[in-house]
């Protein structure tokens, strides 16, 4: 029998995640428990294990709730941890103030991934990424870090519930086939279920199992586009390149937001190469080596030396 989470610790994470979304507004017991769909006899028990010690505080006389002391010290440990994260971060602040776009930094955390980083855009009502969101590595999730490995790309697939069908799974296979050849993936707004993707973007306001209906829909979509056709336009919702270590395993994503209107296919190409080579930087930062070259300065179709002299 697999070994699952313990339910307990999956509700406490949950808990403290929608406490970081805007740590500076305390939320009462009857909030938390909305929007987290959790009984509030459950939400409670919960919560009054996370002040014990000392990682939520309670408010008193209005009994609100916010993120404790404890999370600085797990934070800063996590960013000791972790100086991969701030060497993308800065990379990627020059790209979003380039483009005034939201950016960010994902990381992979086994079948999951995490947004380890946020970089706000110039619109204030524009979409944003939320620091800590969790989603699970699974079509169409986490395309690159999927792209460059057979086994993580079967895996990838077969996560789908309801299953991918023959055709849909063909697809995928072209969009993955996509991201080694350029570099990046991007994500357009399905037009037959643009709400799916207005529900996963931003703030939490969903109750986790509406939120979950909603990805496992979105798998069944064009969301992950396979290539962006010259001349044409599209609503991206977001582009990622992947940053490699030294076994050329991806382990960090480096994601850029859409804009509210359309981009031409051209401007997506262009925002597709500044964000690729901001990867190459990082990976050879890092001293990573992207997948099939001989160096991280070389990109996945950057012909060998070899073969260029023997010419």
């Amino acid at each position: 029998m697999p070994v699952v989470p313990s339910p307990a610790v999956t509700r406490a994470c949950d808990v403290l995640a929608l406490l970081s979304e805007e740590p500076e507004q305390p939320l009462r017991l009857a909030e938390i428990a909305r929007r987290l769909d959790m009984p509030r006899a459950t939400c409670q028990t919960v919560l009054l294990a996370l002040c014990e010690r000392g990682f939520a505080v309670r408010h008193d006389p209005g009994i609100e709730y916010t993120l404790g002391p404890a999370c600085v010290r797990v934070g800063e440990a996590a960013a000791r941890a972790l100086p991969s994260v701030d060497i993308a971060a800065d990379a990627m602040a020059g790209l979003a103030g380039a483009t005034g776009f939201p950016a960010g930094v994902v990381v992979r955390a086994g079948d999951s991934i995490q947004i380890a980083h946020v970089i706000e855009g110039a619109d204030p009502f524009g979409p944003g990424l939320v620091l800590g969101q969790t989603v699970p590595l699974v079509a169409p999730f986490g395309a690159v870090f999927a792209a460059y490995d057979v086994a993580t790309r079967v895996e990838w697939l077969d996560r789908c519930e309801p299953p991918l069908d023959a055709g849909e799974r063909a697809r995928y296979g072209s969009a993955l086939d996509a991201i080694q050849r350029r570099g990046w993936a991007v994500s357009v707004r399905p037009e037959a279920r643009p709400d799916l993707t207005e529900m996963l973007s931003g703030p939490i306001t969903q109750p986790p199992a509406e939120r979950e209906l909603a990805a496992r829909a979105l798998a069944h979509t064009e969301y992950l586009a396979t290539e962006v056709v010259t001349g044409d336009a599209y609503r991206i919702t977001q582009m990622t390149a992947p940053v490699f270590d030294a076994n050329g395993a991806a382990v960090l994503g480096l994601i850029v937001l859409g804009p509210a209107y359309d981009l031409r296919a051209e401007e997506i190409d262009a925002l597709g190469g500044r964000l690729s080579e901001t990867a190459r930087t990082v990976t050879r930062e890092l001293g990573g080596v992207v997948p099939g070259t001989q160096s991280p300065d070389q990109s996945p179709n950057s012909p060998d030396p070899k073969t260029e002299e023997a010419a």
